[in-house]
């Protein structure tokens, strides 16, 4: 068992063979690491009672809308079962809730995961990097020395509206 706390890089969700793979890669001390949440369920929520749904798993939730409103979970196997039952939904004109949030951004939010995190469980020794596999993810406060800007602007397609405009700058003073 390995603890490792650092900082996720970048974020990716598949489909495999075996249903969705989340991927991180973390930047930490000691070096890169890659974790994969192997068989992650992408989800998605509809008002208790709406839509049929095929292809995916239906479960009570103590979760409501906005105004109360009580909602399902249902959780697929694949990206492709989910995406191919908002659309079929979409044609029905039942809305889907929160379908627009990706799997592996939706993992970290689950977990108050920021950026920094403590990655927990064992470790495989790559090229160059640890890859951990299911591991136990939790949040840090953890922040690497950055030396570049990054800025992420969020919106609702290519004309939409802006949602949010993130920046990191250079943290390392330059001697």
């Amino acid at each position: 068992m390995q603890t490792v706390a650092g900082f996720i890089l970048t974020r990716t969700a598949r489909d495999t063979t075996q249903g969705c793979e989340l991927e991180y890669w973390v930047a930490s001390a000691s070096g890169p690491a890659r974790v994969l949440i192997q068989e992650h369920e992408p989800v998605f929520f509809l008002e208790r009672g709406n839509g049929k749904v095929a292809g995916g798993r239906r479960e009570t939730l103590e979760l409501a809308t906005m105004p109360g409103i009580p909602v399902d979970g249902v959780y697929f196997k694949t990206l492709r079962q989910m995406r191919d039952a908002r659309e079929s939904l979409d044609r029905q004109g039942v809305p889907a809730f929160e379908s627009d949030v990706k799997p592996e951004d939706r993992y970290l939010m689950e977990r108050f995961i920021r950026g920094g995190c403590v990655i927990e469980g064992g470790a495989t020794e790559k090229g160059g990097y640890r890859e951990f596999i299911n591991p136990v993810m939790r949040p840090s406060e953890e922040t690497p020395p950055f030396k570049l800007l990054s800025l992420d602007i969020e919106t609702h397609g290519f004309e939409g509206a802006i949602y949010s405009i993130g920046v990191a700058r250079e943290l390392t003073p330059r001697p």
